[in-house]
């Protein structure tokens, strides 16, 4: 694969502009993910006004973490668990052939 293949692209989180290189199926994900760590953050500083957002991304990142090791990312909550299923069993599909 060459870097021809990936698309760079800026996504936003809590505010702040961050650029990438993916590959065109990772995009969706990428940006999804990038949303979903803004809301929660959001929800975390109504909850903890007085924390900065450096804490408030590392509870975001215990979360997210913790719900990975556990498997339990509920799939109404997370758009990006139905995504990351499908090109799992794309990816079955390719390495099947």
């Amino acid at each position: 694969m060459t870097s021809g293949d990936r698309l760079p692209i800026t996504i936003e989180v809590c505010g702040r502009k961050f650029q990438f290189t993916v590959l065109p199926e990772q995009e969706e994900v990428v940006r999804a993910a990038a949303k979903s760590v803004s809301q929660r953050a959001e929800i975390f500083k109504s909850r903890m006004p007085r924390k900065d957002l450096t804490d408030i991304l590392s509870l975001i990142a215990v979360e997210f973490a913790s719900d990975a090791q556990l498997g339990k990312r509920d799939k109404s909550e997370s758009p990006l668990v139905s995504q990351i299923e499908r090109l799992n069993d794309e990816l079955d599909v390719i390495l099947s052939e």
